[in-house]
């Protein structure tokens, strides 16, 4: 098993890590944030294959957004769906063309754009 994708495999889960902030308790969101596994809390278990994934990424046209984008679809499972949200229309085909190069077989990759400050726009 390639060792990035198993510290990919090994994070939180939002549920996790919705549950530490809003009990405030920054102790916990500290060990569920840290770069060590053993110092994260074992209250979910790990999954041993990796699971499709709703992936959103807002910002996606360009700068940090597409540099996630596209690293972070290249490291899920086959049958993931990738949502990608900005006001660019141009840009936002070109990141989803470069992520189509780099994904793995049956992901979905679905380009959005849309001001998602604007009500009416999405």
């Amino acid at each position: 098993m390639d060792g990035r994708l198993g510290r990919l495999q090994q994070a939180p889960s939002s549920r996790q890590l919705v549950s530490a902030l809003r009990s405030g308790r920054e102790d916990q969101l500290a060990r569920l944030l840290s770069s060590d596994p053993a110092e994260r809390s074992a209250e979910e278990p790990v999954p041993s294959e990796p699971r499709r994934t709703l992936l959103l990424v807002t910002g996606a046209s360009r700068g940090l957004g597409r540099e996630l984008a596209v690293k972070l679809t290249a490291r899920l499972a086959s049958g993931s769906v990738v949502v990608l949200t900005a006001r660019n229309e141009a840009d936002l085909m070109r990141t989803a063309e470069m992520i189509a190069l780099t994904a793995p077989p049956d992901v979905r990759v679905v380009p959005l754009a849309c001001d998602l400050a604007v009500a009416d726009d999405h």
